[in-house]
């Protein structure tokens, strides 16, 4: 339901200005405005609004720029394990000189180590190289008449590729030697005469093979003597590896957590200063318009006057009716129809001076569904599948609520599935029950489909009822009553047709009829017609509760039926149950999508007006 709300302005000293907004960020009860010509038209030239202020927007650039340091800092330190966060606060004065060293220091570092890792894992990839070549070769001197070369693959796919490469180049006469590593990449090694050297490199080149540069400083030595230097280098950067996280580890265990309470000060005050945008002020004073729960204002008003000794006081002024329009909107319901919202979130926002769609839908989205599915097993399963679903889904929001509508849906079917006689279909009376049958909805369909028609007809009433009874514009109020009387006679004289014929009554009816209609048409033009045409197929449209229920319990029976013409029991069984299965599936999606359908088009189009926007307080 749309709370009241109240229109109010808060004044205080210019120096209470951000204790006052903190102060109100913490209560949640403000719903702050920006546009406040209908607040103070008069007093407006002499307010300035505190976000445009050279001093707010200096300090502002100066925040985000201390903020954005901070931030790559605290990217930069990764995972690395730091202090707890102070409960001090950071003093913001000193914060650029400390923050531009220290992320100056952790670039820099950060720098060595990625070049450290990239050097640590070509020497790793040059002592793969040289051991997987002294294993095959032996000794200290490489063979004069090989040609070793050393490739990095990307894929077992190059690797294949390479196999026929060397098939076709050396003749089958080589020989390839892989190795793959963690990273996913191999190491390939191939043995292969001289005389085919120069051809095979030019061929690996321009298919964007990378042969494995070792470093010419080795290209001399014996095998041997490359695989202990190259080992020894990796030793050294190892340790120099080490060296550097440490030296990040103590940075960041040492700042981060520092920097991180940095940044909560700095969202504070940014927030602050966002704030700001609600404010105006003259040199002495500061005034913040915006809208409050009319149950909350008194409360506000004294908690106010407590915390600042009655130097910020708040004052309620005279909604206008153009304020209205634009009000925000709070919609607060009871535990019953709470779980509802999930299903009127999807429409707009209600304008302040419309209605709450949830009530309705309360109300009639349950009943509709228990008129439609109409079975008392049928309404036991979804009972008992809503609470499946609660209890499965318990921390998820959405889920509980689906669970509870499910609940509600499945209470109204069984309550129907009485009054139909049903269980499963005719299942209760094969096996000997004897349901009494207030409605035999098999057998009583031109009833049904006048009873849905009828259904319609109160509905569309309401609608339009509603319709009158908002605050809109005449013309509008005055053509929903037309409607109504039009749609009254039209029925009426349908009724006498079919009761007593086309009698005196029934005559002075269609003459009556025919005087509204005219007398409609030339008061509100050719609106009226096409709005009398829209309301009369809604209410037909209400004819879907008798089809979709009188299909379901069809259904039902027919999968009854199997139980007799299989010839198998088991047979008969395991079909009927996978008939019954698919039919509740249905039963719980065709009667909600027409049920809401029914709501969202033909019944929340006769008086809901949307737009509106949604309650944010400070």
């Amino acid at each position: 339901m749309i709370k009241p709300l109240s229109k109010v302005q808060i004044v205080g000293p210019a120096d209470l200005l951000y204790d006052t907004i903190s102060f109100l960020k913490n209560e949640k009860v403000i719903h702050p405005e920006k546009e406040i010509e209908s607040f103070c038209s008069e007093a407006k030239e002499h307010l300035r609004n505190c976000s445009i202020s050279e001093e707010a927007v200096k300090e502002r650039i100066y925040l985000e720029s201390l903020k954005k340091k901070i931030e790559e800092f605290i990217s930069l330190a990764g995972n690395f394990n730091f202090s707890e966060k102070p409960d001090y606060l950071v003093d913001i004065k000193n914060l650029p000189l400390e923050i531009d060293g220290d992320l100056k220091n952790l670039k820099e570092l950060k720098k060595h180590l990625e070049e450290n890792q990239t050097k640590l894992k070509d020497f790793k990839l040059y002592a793969l190289f040289y051991s997987l070549t002294e294993e095959i070769v032996g000794g200290e001197k490489e063979p004069h008449l090989l040609e070793i070369i050393g490739l990095v693959l990307k894929s077992e796919e190059a690797t294949r590729k390479l196999h026929q490469i060397l098939e076709d180049k050396t003749g089958g006469i080589y020989r390839l030697i892989t190795k793959k590593l963690e990273s996913g990449e191999i190491v390939a090694i191939i043995f292969s005469s001289k005389d085919v050297d120069i051809n095979l490199k030019k061929e690996l080149k321009e298919l964007n093979i990378p042969e494995l540069a070792t470093p010419p400083a080795l290209a001399a030595l014996p095998l041997s003597e490359k695989v202990h230097m190259v080992n020894e280098k990796i030793a050294v950067l190892t340790q120099e590896e080490a060296k550097i996280k440490n030296a990040i580890s103590d940075l960041v265990k040492n700042k981060k957590g520092y920097y991180l309470r940095a940044l909560e000060i700095l969202d504070e005050k940014l927030s602050k200063l966002k704030d700001l945008i609600y404010v105006y002020k003259t040199d002495k004073i500061f005034s913040l318009f915006g809208w409050i729960q009319k149950d909350r204002l008194l409360e506000l008003s004294e908690k106010l006057r407590a915390r600042f000794d009655g130097y910020v006081i708040l004052e309620e002024q005279t909604i206008l009716e153009e304020d209205k329009e634009r009000m925000p909107v709070i919609i607060v319901n009871p535990d019953y129809l709470k779980p509802f919202e999930v299903l009127t979130r999807i429409l707009p926002i209600p304008a302040y001076k419309s209605y709450d769609p949830t009530p309705f839908l309360g109300i009639f989205f349950p009943l509709f569904f228990g008129i439609i599915v109409g079975d008392l097993g049928y309404g036991l399963i979804i009972i008992i599948l809503s609470l499946i679903i609660r209890q499965a889904f318990k921390d998820r929001d959405f889920a509980v609520s689906i669970s509870k509508v499910l609940g509600y849906a499945g209470t109204s079917a069984l309550i129907f599935g009485i009054i139909y006689g049903e269980f499963f279909g005719d299942l209760g009376k094969r096996i000997g029950w004897n349901l009494i049958k207030i409605v035999d909805r098999e057998h009583s369909i031109l009833q049904l489909f006048i009873i849905s028609i009828i259904i319609g007809i109160v509905h569309i009433f309401i609608g339009l009822i509603l319709n009158v009874l908002k605050p809109a514009e005449k013309k509008e109020r005055l053509i929903s009553l037309s409607i109504m009387l039009n749609i009254f006679l039209l029925f009426s004289i349908l009724y006498l047709f079919f009761t007593e014929g086309a009698g005196k009554t029934a005559q002075f009816l269609i003459f009556l009829l025919a005087l509204v209609f005219v007398f409609s048409f030339i008061t509100f033009g050719i609106i009226f017609p096409l709005e009398l045409i829209k309301s009369l197929g809604n209410i037909v449209s209400y004819g879907r509760i008798m089809a979709i229920g009188l299909s379901s319990i069809i259904l039902a029976n027919v999968a009854n039926s199997f139980l007799d013409i299989t010839g198998n029991i088991f047979l008969g069984v395991f079909i009927a149950l996978l008939f019954h299965l698919t039919n509740i599936v249905l039963s719980i999606f065709s009667p909600s999508i027409h049920s809401l359908r029914l709501h969202y088009v033909e019944f929340f189009s006769k008086f809901m007006k949307f737009g509106g926007r949604k309650f944010n307080p400070l």
